[in-house]
């Protein structure tokens, strides 16, 4: 008698999954077939750039560049669940408490007190991860409040 095995996946694992990265800062970029779009749907803040390589990533050109200052993302996206990467790296200051900021994701997601440099040291790639945001309005609202020196964002 032979056994028969039956798997049974839900529909959800074999679903499209929308990605959009956008290099905050900076340009395009395929990285070996991960496409970052250039800086869009922000409000405010400035841009920096720099070419020192960046510690425990592959992808140094994501990190090399920063949006920062007062920042807010307006990113359209269809109603559902999401995860929300953000990708950092200190570029500029070489130690902790020079830079301290908030994120707040879509209102159900915060992370106060950031400090990069404290958290993964200079030239560091590092990535807060907010998951589970409910999305019902069409965006997913992204706000960077500065308290000493500029929020950034590298992705």
């Amino acid at each position: 008698m032979k056994n028969l095995l039956i798997l049974l996946f839900p529909l959800s694992l074999f679903a499209q999954t929308n990605v959009i990265r956008i290099n905050a800062g900076g340009p395009a970029y395929n990285l070996a077939g991960e496409v970052w779009t250039a800086d869009q749907y922000f409000t405010e803040g400035r841009t920096y750039t720099n070419s020192n390589a960046i510690a425990y990533t592959t992808q140094d050109q994501i990190y090399q560049t920063e949006r920062f200052g007062p920042i807010s993302y307006r990113i359209p996206a269809a109603p559902g669940k999401y995860k929300v990467n953000l990708h950092f790296a200190e570029i500029w200051f070489n130690a902790a408490n020079e830079r301290l900021f908030n994120v707040v994701v879509e209102s159900q997601f915060t992370r106060n007190n950031i400090d990069i440099f404290a958290l993964y040291g200079a030239n560091t790639a590092g990535v807060i991860v907010a998951d589970n945001i409910q999305v019902t309005d069409g965006f997913i609202d992204i706000v960077f409040t500065t308290l000493k020196d500029n929020a950034k964002v590298s992705g």
